[in-house]
């Protein structure tokens, strides 16, 4: 995959939202259990600035192979929610 931002300002994000396709769903055990370790993931993801997380370049490019984001803060910070979040279940 390969992305390049837009030419224009940083989009300004007034909130965060996470679905859930309920044709899939069938009891209410099933929806909890489908729903609530993504909650978890959604919030910590609004709430949350990585220090592996850049400011908008307009115009950056973004494939596999590039090196802007840094890959060992990214898979550390991860470690770290996953760790939390098996504590906390």
């Amino acid at each position: 995959m390969n992305i390049t931002t837009p030419d224009w300002p940083a989009p300004v994000i007034k909130g965060m939202q996470g679905q859930t396709w309920s044709e899939t769903v069938r009891t209410e055990a099933q929806h909890q259990e489908m729903t609530y370790p993504r909650v978890l993931a959604v919030a910590e993801r609004a709430w949350h600035r990585g220090s592996w997380e850049l400011d908008w370049t307009p115009t950056q490019n973004y494939h596999g192979t590039t090196a802007h984001v840094p890959k060992d803060q990214l898979a550390t910070d991860f470690k770290g929610f996953n760790t939390v979040l098996g504590c906390r279940e």
